[in-house]
């Protein structure tokens, strides 16, 4: 199901919609707006691996995977 962009802008946690603004979303916003999967184990997944594996931390990197990999959860 598609989503408008106040709604995609709702999901990701952007400030407010601004239809007067440029009307461009990431792969992965379209991603989620078009109720696809995202790439999200792809890319964050990888990058947290990479770093446990050279001793570096990534919470942040973690906390995003988790956020996304629960919106990809979503019926």
């Amino acid at each position: 199901l598609n989503k408008t962009g106040e709604e995609v802008a709702d999901i990701m946690g952007a400030g407010p919609y601004d239809p007067t603004g440029p009307q461009s979303f990431s792969s992965m916003a379209q991603d989620i707006a078009a109720g696809r999967k995202t790439e999200s184990e792809q890319i964050f997944s990888d990058l947290a691996r990479r770093g446990r594996r050279h001793g570096v931390p990534t919470p942040r990197v973690d906390l995003v995977n988790d956020l996304i990999s629960g919106i990809d959860a979503r019926p």
